[in-house]
């Protein structure tokens, strides 16, 4: 017969197991999704990024159109692109560990970001948020993973 303080012995112990358990998972995650601490696109003129750049004109068009900035071990750390050759960013990426985490992108050369796209490990698509009505908002958010989901 099993007394009423060993039981609660074991039920303490197999709570205080459990919440250690509950933490390591949390910190596990964390570190999986670096683009959480990502920084997000803040400026769309090429003349707003500063000297610690490298800007490019990749076309020859006498227009800057590709930003990078690496680390100091050379890794990819930010990107800023135009594709839509207005003469202002509209695609952001931004890596870790030389890896890209996160993708935003102006779609309709506005100056607001509608679509952000999060990968983890470089190339796999863990969700994306888009604002469909170009109102300022992400109102369609889908993730792929349930702990990224769960993290966002």
């Amino acid at each position: 017969m099993v007394s009423a303080d060993s039981y609660h012995m074991h039920a303490f112990h197999s709570l205080t197991v459990r919440i250690i358990c509950a933490a390591i998972v949390f910190v596990a995650l964390t570190a999986s999704f670096p683009f959480e601490r990502a920084p997000r696109a803040t400026t769309f003129d090429p003349e707003d990024f500063t000297s610690e750049w490298d800007l490019l004109d990749t076309n020859d068009d006498g227009q800057i159109d590709y930003a990078v900035i690496s680390d100091n071990d050379g890794l990819l750390m930010r990107a800023a692109m135009d594709y839509s050759g207005d003469g202002r960013f509209d695609n952001f990426y931004a890596y870790h560990d030389g890896q890209l985490v996160l993708h935003e992108i102006d779609s309709n050369s506005d100056g607001a970001i509608d679509l952000r796209v999060f990968v983890i490990e470089g190339n796999q698509i863990a969700g994306f948020e888009q604002d469909t009505n170009h109102d300022g908002h992400m109102d369609l958010v889908e993730f792929f993973y349930e702990e990224v989901s769960q993290r966002r």
